[in-house]
């Protein structure tokens, strides 16, 4: 039994999605989000979890601006630690002191 589907260019986009890494964004403190959803340095391990158990091949990407608090980053980064994850990329900008 063959069956044809209609083509739905929302369909490509969604399956494209689920390949883009989780990017966890840090502005401040307060202002943490992973997939541009608000999060928390409590609750960011449990989030980080529940994405590598319901898309495990997604993988997670940190952009941090240049003044987030140095002590923020690095309960993010244990946070990336307690969940599990290693090797995360990081979004940098070229150094515009030529």
């Amino acid at each position: 039994l063959q069956i044809n589907l209609p083509d739905s260019k929302s369909a490509e986009t969604a399956a494209a999605a689920q390949n883009e890494p989780a990017v966890l964004r840090v502005k401040s403190e307060k202002e943490i989000t992973l997939d541009e959803k608000p999060v928390t340095l409590e609750n960011l391990t449990a989030a980080l979890q529940k994405i590598r158990e319901t898309q495990p091949s997604r993988g997670i990407a940190m952009q941090a601006d240049r003044e987030a608090p140095f002590g923020t980053v690095v309960k993010i980064l244990d946070s990336l630690k307690a969940a599990g994850l290693r090797d995360v990329p990081a979004f940098t900008q070229p150094d515009s002191a030529k």
